[in-house]
Parts: structure tokens; sequence; C-alpha cells
């Protein structure tokens, strides 16, 4: 019985990480399309603006680096989890009205990749395992 707690709890606190990541990533991407389609044309600058998608990007590198470590050691602590479990139950509760599924699964994908990648590289063959199928 304490084993499913701690399981559940370890769940639990994984899918509560990856919402709050997703939703960090996905209302940067929504305020950066609303602040382009309701502002007037001005001067431009000598800076180049950044497209939506560099826009995206900087959103995960950002998320990665502030979560990246904490989301790590919850994989760590439960091992057996399934990786396309946690995404489809991320997506299940904390996905967003009008955006696809097709939509929500990459950037879950690149941000456990990406947090992989940079703080536990020892979880990053299981991460790409399950995302490879």
């Amino acid at each position: 019985m304490r084993f499913f707690i701690w399981t559940a709890s370890v769940t639990i606190a994984v899918l509560a990480i990856l919402a709050f990541v997703f939703i960090q990533v996905v209302t940067a991407q929504d305020a950066s399309v609303q602040d382009f389609s309701s502002s007037a044309p001005t001067k431009q600058s000598s800076t180049p603006s950044l497209s939506d998608a560099e826009k995206l990007d900087q959103q995960i590198a950002t998320n990665i680096n502030l979560y990246g470590q904490l989301v790590c050691d919850k994989l760590a602590e439960d091992p057996d989890a399934s990786i396309d479990g946690l995404v489809e139950r991320f997506i299940e509760n904390y996905g967003f009205a009008g955006t696809s599924v097709d939509q929500q699964i990459p950037i879950a994908e690149r941000l456990l990749t990406g947090a992989s990648e940079q703080f536990c590289p020892e979880q990053l063959p299981r991460i790409a395992a399950a995302f490879s199928d």
C-alpha cells in the first residue's frame, strides 16, 4: 500500500511539474501571438524580432533550466514509470481547449528530452526509447 501511495505521489509530482512547464510554454506562445496580432505596425528596430518558433525554443530552454533537475529527480525516484503514460496523463489532465494533442505531445517530448540531456543523461536512453516508438 505504501508503495502505491509513493508511486502515485511521484507520478502526481512529475505531472504537476510538466503541467506547470507546459502552461508556461503555451502562455508565452499565446501571449506572443496575441501581442503580434493586436499591435499596430511600428518603426522597425535594428534588432531582428524573433519568430514564434524561436520564442517557443527560448521558453522551452528557460523551463528546462528552471525545472529540469526537479523533473530528473522525480524520474530517478520512479524508474518503472512509463514515460508515454506520464505524457498521456499530463495531456489528459492539463491539456488546453483548442490545442490538439498533436501540438501538445512534441512540447512535452522536447521538455523531457532537454531536461534529460542537460541534467540526467542516464535517463536519456529511457526517454529516447519511449519517444522513438
